[in-house]
C-alpha cells in the first residue's frame, strides 16, 4: 500500500496531513528574497513541513487511503499502523526515513525535522504564486472479463507523475552580463583617457621635464665629487704599494674586499716626532683594536697622528718576526668582550674595519 498519492491530494486541497500515532505534514510560505552576492531573485514558495504533532482530524488521511486502495477502512488503518511502527523504528534508529514516492525526512538534534520532497512533484495549487497547476491522474484502464465483459475493477494506482516540462517557471532574468560588459568597457576607456592626458603633459613640459633630470643629475655629481674630497682629506697618507701581511694571531678579522680610494693628489708625508710613539708593552696579554698594520715605522707614525686628530689615544706594537708595525685605536683592554664592543663600535657607527689582538 502506498501513501504518497494521499499525502499530496490532502496538502493540496487542506493544506495539512495528519497521520495517526506518526506526526503532521503542513506547508509553509517561505518569502521571495534577493541573493546578496549574486543578486539572483528568488519567488516566493512553500515549503512541505512536519511535525510530531498530530493534526485534529486524521480520519480524513485514513478514509482517503481506504477509497484509493479499495480497501476497507479498518484494513486501511490497520496497514497504515504498521508502517507508522515502521516510520517510527527507522526515524529512532537511524534519524532519517524514506517515504516512497513522496519525501525524505532527516531527524535533526535538536528534534525538529527536515523534509525534502522527492523531485518534480506538485503539491500546492498556487506553486510559486503563479496560477495553479493541472493535476492530472492517469486514466482508470478498463479490464476485461472472461466473458469480454468491462469490468469496474481498477487496477492499483501507481501514484501521481508530473512531468517536469509542465513545471518549468519562466523567472525573469536578470541582465548581469550586460551591465559587467558595460562596466569593464568604461574603465577600459577611463584608463585609455588616462594615458592620453599623461603623455600630452609629458609632451608639452618635457624641455621642464628634462631641466628638472638635468639639475638632479648634477647635484648627485657635485655630491659624490665633495665625497671624494673629503676622504683625500681625512685618509692616511699610506704607501700602498707596499705588502700588508695579516697578523698571526687573530681572534676576530672582517672579510671585507678591500677598496683602494682614487687618489688624485697626494700630499708630501709630515715630518713626524718618532719617540712621541707611545708603545704597548709586551707580552701584557691585553686585547687590542687595530687600526692598521705597516711595514714602515714613518707610516704607523702617520696613522697615529691622525688618530690623535680623531681624538683617539693610539699606541703601537714593536715589529713581530715578519716585521709588521701595529696600530691600535687606545691602549689595551683587560677582556676581549670590552675591545669587541669598541670594534663593533667603529665598524657600525665609523664605517672601520678593525680587528682584535692579543698581544
Amino acid at each position: 500500500m502506498k501513501i504518497a498519492s494521499s499525502i499530496l491530494k490532502l496538502l493540496i486541497e487542506d493544506n495539512e496531513v495528519s497521520i495517526r500515532n506518526f506526526g503532521m505534514f503542513y506547508k509553509e510560505l517561505e518569502n521571495a528574497s534577493i541573493h546578496p552576492i549574486t543578486k539572483d531573485v528568488s519567488p516566493p514558495s512553500k515549503k512541505v513541513m512536519f511535525t510530531r504533532v498530530t493534526g485534529s482530524n486524521p480520519e480524513r488521511f485514513e478514509d482517503l487511503l481506504a477509497t484509493e486502495n479499495n480497501i476497507s477502512l479498518e484494513e486501511a488503518k490497520s496497514k497504515l499502523q504498521l508502517m507508522v511502527n515502521e516510520f517510527n523504528d527507522s526515524l529512532k534508529t537511524n534519524r532519517k526515513l524514506e517515504i516512497e514516492d513522496f519525501a525524505d525526512i532527516k531527524l535533526n538534534i535538536d528534534n525538529s525535522f527536515d523534509v525534502v520532497v522527492k523531485k518534480n512533484l506538485i503539491f500546492d495549487k498556487e506553486y510559486f504564486s503563479l496560477p495553479a497547476f493541472q493535476i492530472q491522474n492517469k486514466p482508470e484502464p478498463h479490464v476485461m472479463d472472461e466473458n469480454n465483459n468491462i469490468s469496474n475493477e481498477a487496477l492499483p494506482e501507481e501514484g501521481l507523475v508530473v512531468s517536469a516540462e509542465k513545471q518549468k517557471v519562466e523567472t525573469p532574468e536578470v541582465p548581469q552580463d550586460k551591465k559587467k560588459k558595460k562596466s569593464s568597457f568604461l574603465w577600459i576607456l577611463l584608463v585609455f583617457l588616462f594615458m592620453g592626458a599623461l603623455l600630452t603633459l609629458g609632451y608639452l613640459y618635457q624641455d621642464d621635464v628634462m631641466k628638472i633630470f638635468q639639475g638632479e643629475e648634477k647635484a648627485i655629481v657635485e655630491n659624490v665629487e665633495a665625497d671624494e674630497v673629503e676622504l683625500l682629506v681625512e685618509e692616511p697618507q699610506i704607501d700602498y704599494d707596499e705588502e700588508v701581511a695579516t697578523p698571526e694571531e687573530v681572534y676576530e678579522e672582517p672579510i671585507v674586499e678591500e677598496i683602494k680610494p682614487v687618489v688624485t693628489h697626494v700630499a708630501p708625508a709630515p715630518t713626524v716626532d718618532l719617540s712621541k710613539l707611545k708603545y704597548a708593552p709586551k707580552n701584557g696579554e691585553k686585547y687590542y683594536v687595530i687600526a692598521g698594520s705597516f711595514k714602515r715605522i714613518s707610516n704607523a707614525a702617520n696613522l697615529v697622528s691622525q688618530l690623535e686628530k680623531r681624538g683617539y689615544n693610539p699606541v703601537v706594537m714593536a715589529a713581530d718576526e715578519k716585521g709588521l708595525i701595529r696600530v691600535a685605536y687606545k691602549p689595551g683592554f683587560e677582556t676581549e668582550r670590552k675591545a669587541r664592543d669598541l670594534a663593533d663600535e667603529l665598524y657600525e657607527n665609523k664605517n672601520e674595519l678593525p680587528w682584535i689582538l692579543k698581544y
